[in-house]
């Protein structure tokens, strides 16, 4: 009964620990918050490990995949920045460094018995999220959605240009599009209309946001 009861006080102080996601920390890029979302999990599973007194080994592991997953993660959004030429990209890099040196030394003094997976610590690294989400994440999020709406945009204006008056250039969905072309008996007809498309949208688009 006091096993039972220990555990069911951990799991609730882990439950109050645990950092939850909302739509508070959405940057609004698909890929990104899946790879955030997975960074909340590991923290809160890191947390929900010590509470529930899992071995050391269990939660070097866990540590070993927190790194990991933030290294991936990290070089996710760096790849960003260099398609999109985003002008903050080596500040923010910089955070990125530290952050993964700081994590790695508190992995090297855990395994080395100097130091143990503390309230503080575990605060930190949430923290660290959710700050650099709100803070420094919602920056280039802002930049990117700007750089591809302005894109797509001009991506419309081209491929009006490429048609006919009575046709028409529809949004479709996400970054895809829709030429409705009438007159056009057989699908050989189609390819003049499909190679005048096609060309329009060779070239480079100078964008404000890249600008």
């Amino acid at each position: 009964l006091t096993k039972v009861y220990r555990s069911t006080i951990s799991y609730r102080r882990s439950a109050r620990m645990a950092v939850k996601w909302s739509d508070t920390y959405s940057v609004e890029i698909e890929s990104i918050d899946r790879q955030h979302q997975r960074l909340f999990q590991i923290i809160n599973d890191l947390g929900a490990g010590v509470e529930q007194g899992k071995t050391k080994e269990a939660i070097a592991e866990t540590i070993v995949e927190l790194i990991k997953y933030t290294k991936e993660h990290f070089s996710t959004e760096e790849r960003l920045f260099a398609k999109h030429a985003y002008p903050e990209a080596a500040e923010h890099k910089v955070q990125h460094d530290k952050f993964v040196e700081k994590v790695s030394e508190f992995k090297e003094r855990f395994e080395a018995g100097k130091m143990t997976m503390s309230v503080e610590m575990r605060l930190f690294l949430s923290n660290w999220l959710v700050n650099h989400i709100l803070k420094v994440d919602k920056n280039y999020s802002r930049f990117l959605l700007d750089a591809g709406d302005e894109l797509l945009v001009a991506v419309a204006g081209r491929l009006r240009g490429a048609v006919r008056p009575t046709d028409l250039v529809a949004r479709y969905g996400g970054d895809e599009f829709l030429v409705l072309a009438g007159g056009l008996a057989e699908a050989n007809d189609a390819a003049p209309l499909a190679w005048r498309l096609a060309g329009s949208l060779l070239g480079p688009a100078e964008l404000a946001a890249l600008r």
